[in-house]
C-alpha cells in the first residue's frame, strides 16, 4: 500500500513538472506600462541603446529578467525585448534608464 502510494506520489509530481505552461510565475510582476519598450540594440558600460535611441545608465539602475527579480546588466543580452523605466530625457538630454525589464516571449511586430 505504502509502495503504490508512493508510485502515485511520483508519478504526479513527474507529470506536474514536466506539464508546459504549468511553471510558477515570477514571485514579482510587471509594472503596467514603461516609459519605452523596444529591441535592445546594444550596450555598453554605461550605456544602452533599444530602438535605435542611445540611453544612460543609472548608477542604481535595476535589472528584471523572467528568471529574477533583481538581476544583473550582464543577464541581458542583444536581441532581447525590454521595457525600461527613463528620467531626465527632452530639452536634447540622453535619458537615464532607472529600471530595465527583460519581456519574456515578447517581440516586436514586424
Amino acid at each position: 500500500m505504502i509502495r503504490s502510494l508512493a508510485g502515485v506520489l511520483l508519478t504526479a509530481m513527474i507529470m506536474l513538472g514536466a506539464a508546459p505552461g504549468w511553471a510558477a510565475p515570477p514571485a514579482y510582476t510587471y509594472p503596467e506600462q514603461f516609459t519605452r519598450s523596444g529591441t535592445l540594440d546594444g550596450m555598453g558600460r554605461d550605456y544602452v541603446v533599444i530602438n535605435d535611441q542611445r540611453y544612460l545608465l543609472s548608477r542604481n539602475l535595476r535589472v528584471h529578467t523572467p528568471q529574477r527579480s533583481f538581476s544583473v546588466l550582464g543577464d541581458v543580452k542583444v536581441g532581447d525585448f525590454v521595457g525600461v523605466t527613463v528620467t531626465g530625457e527632452g530639452g536634447g538630454k540622453l535619458g537615464t534608464v532607472e529600471e530595465l525589464w527583460v519581456l519574456p516571449n515578447l517581440r516586436p511586430a514586424r
